[in-house]
């Protein structure tokens, strides 16, 4: 064995048991929070499960009062939820198997923070040539994130509710994981693609994330850069940039364009054939390939319509949509669309008359759509959760967990201006990630829930920001923490 084999081997014992104390207190508070809040999992205000028994029992993906085939919810946590229910398990399944996801969730970002911050795997015995750096502090920073993660209060509450938060946020942790270990082969690049089919497939909101690294990609094809043209396709190591070998299964090229290409085309491959049974589906049932679903003409317009500026976006910062308001205007809604002639029953004409009418609500007064923008990017950004006649929390919880988030995005806010030139790629996939979310939330409807999934990525950037600046030893060339 190298030597450089036994101090990677000599580093993961304290890093290891250092994420057992981690994930002890997580099992432990989730499990508890799961065995005494089981009555929100029998809940199912968004329909999953209902839609899950229809296609468990009558093989359709509909909605169960009128086992009408439906494209409204994504289908991937629908699937997860039937073949729970096929395999006869209850709600005390489902409790298990988010219960496991979110502890997995917890371990892969203590993984991914240890390469994140050095480029290098620190927990498995993959040899690299030259003396790994020091991995203490950065094994310690790994168990932030994670301990980060583990106790977020989004998470924990997601944990015990029918939606989509708990998979979907497994699911970006694990593409992460995959992004930093870097396309090296034509099966990693199909694997890369899959798993971001299925986040996809799981929530519609990744492909803006696809888009944003797919034009990223593009502009380092046009320009590209002496490390390479690939976005994800150079190394993750620091040493290949340097001309050292590697053991990896990256295969010699003489035209790495052209090996780039290759494998961004296995990417999408692997994608359209993951998304592609959900697109062909819809084409068959609706006559259109809807690949994400008919749920966007909602989530815009219930952003943009005057009664939502009315109660909200013209009312100081806190005011909240009241659920009597909401629901009179969603049944004026629906009686609007019968007098215009858009049948109940045809989910493709009410995305599309939906989509019409927020877009030239915003057409109409782009100044007030901008500050409902902003609005919604506050709800989405927030802090401190809103109370509400029928949702309210304990003042001193309420605050706790504003204090929570303010210090985990000060810490975030420093991991990025703390970022050398050499981190960036490394670290820019998960900057791109958050800013996508943004984006897409400053138009569709936004509240705090609907950035669980950025949660991984957020802690890992705040343990970047706490760890502190980065010094290169000369003598050896390695990358350490200033003491």
């Amino acid at each position: 064995m190298s030597d450089s084999t036994s101090n990677v081997l000599y580093a993961e014992r304290p890093g290891s048991s250092l994420l057992v104390w981690v994930l002890v207190p997580a099992t432990v508070v989730h499990g508890l929070v799961l065995s005494s809040l089981f009555n929100p999992l029998a809940s199912d205000s968004d329909m999953y499960r209902g839609i899950a028994e229809q296609l468990s029992t009558e093989g359709v993906f509909a909605w169960p009062e009128t086992v009408r085939p439906t494209a409204y919810r994504p289908p991937l946590y629908p699937l997860l939820l039937a073949v729970i229910a096929k395999v006869g398990g209850a709600i005390p399944t489902l409790a298990a198997v988010q219960w496991v996801l979110s502890l997995l969730t917890v371990a892969l970002t203590a993984w991914l923070a240890v390469w994140r911050l050095y480029g290098f795997d620190a927990w498995s015995c993959s040899r690299i040539t030259t003396h790994p750096p020091r991995v203490e502090h950065t094994q310690y920073a790994a168990v932030i994130a994670a301990g980060l993660v583990a106790v977020d209060p989004l998470l924990a509450q997601n944990t015990w509710l029918v939606m989509t938060e708990t998979l979907a946020t497994f699911l970006v942790v694990l593409l992460l994981c995959l992004v930093a270990r870097g396309v090296k082969s034509v099966r990693s690049g199909f694997a890369m693609g899959i798993v971001f089919g299925l986040c996809c497939l799981c929530r519609p909101t990744f492909w803006a994330f696809g888009g944003l690294v797919a034009l990223i990609w593009l502009a380092r094809q046009l320009v590209p850069s002496e490390k390479g043209s690939g976005v994800f396709f150079s190394s993750q190591h620091p040493n290949q940039d340097k001309g050292e070998p590697l053991d990896c299964d990256l295969k010699k090229t003489p035209d790495p364009v052209f090996r780039s290409r290759q494998l961004a085309l296995c990417i999408c491959i692997g994608t359209l054939v993951t998304v592609a049974p959900w697109t062909i589906r819809n084409l068959v049932v609706f006559g259109r390939p809807i690949v994400t679903t008919t749920h966007g003409g909602y989530t815009l317009l219930l952003g943009h319509n005057p009664v939502y500026y009315r109660e909200v976006v013209e009312q100081p910062w806190g005011a909240v949509w009241s659920g009597k308001s909401l629901t009179a205007w969603q049944w004026s809604l629906e009686a609007t669309m019968r007098a215009d002639g858009v049948r109940p029953n045809d989910e493709v004409a009410r995305d599309r008359w939906m989509y019409q009418q927020a877009w030239g609500n915003i057409a109409n007064d782009p100044g007030l759509a901008v500050r409902a923008g902003l609005t919604l990017l506050g709800r989405f950004w927030n802090v401190v959760p809103m109370s509400t006649e029928e949702r309210s929390l304990p003042s001193v919880l309420r605050w706790g967990i504003g204090v929570f988030y303010t210090a985990v995005f000060v810490a975030m806010g420093l991991g990025v201006w703390r970022l050398t030139r050499d981190e960036w790629s490394r670290w820019w996939p998960l900057v791109a990630l958050i800013v996508s979310f943004t984006c897409v939330h400053s138009l569709y409807w936004a509240d705090m829930r609907m950035r669980a999934p950025l949660v991984p990525a957020i802690a890992l950037l705040a343990a970047r920001g706490l760890r502190g600046p980065l010094v290169v030893d000369r003598e050896s060339g390695r990358t350490g923490d200033v003491a």
